[in-house]
């Protein structure tokens, strides 16, 4: 859980889910005006660690941080036990959690054993 400003990492874990975008600075000013902008990523180890910081920062009323100097530290013990998970909407990992879940179909597995010992002992059926 670290404050991101790499582009091309923040870009990778984005494209994963594991970045909460805080905003965006100026980050080169020439004659006090902005010439080069940067956007601030707090990043996460996980999909569920991310949507459990964003909603539940909103739920602690707790920033991030301005983007320069972004806030990205997890939950105290305290805080994590305010949290009401009830209330928080999981739906974005629901689908990678059911897919990790599912048990290959029981009549496929059990027919494509049968076909590889067929072939390994070389009787597979003639058709």
């Amino acid at each position: 859980m670290a404050a991101q400003r790499g582009r091309s990492r923040a870009r990778r874990e984005g494209r994963q889910g594991l970045c909460h975008k805080v905003g965006t600075y100026c980050s080169d000013k020439v004659l006090g005006i902005c010439v080069t902008s940067r956007d601030a990523y707090c990043c996460f180890g996980s999909k569920l660690s991310r949507i459990l910081q964003e909603q539940g920062r909103i739920r602690l009323n707790k920033p991030w941080g301005k983007p320069k100097d972004a806030k990205c530290e997890g939950f105290t013990i305290d805080e994590f036990q305010h949290l009401d998970l009830s209330k928080m909407d999981f739906t974005e990992v629901y689908a990678e959690f059911t897919d990790a879940a599912k048990l290959p179909d029981e009549v496929e597995t059990m027919t494509k054993i049968q076909q590889k010992i067929e072939e390994y002992y070389g009787r597979a059926p003639r058709n």
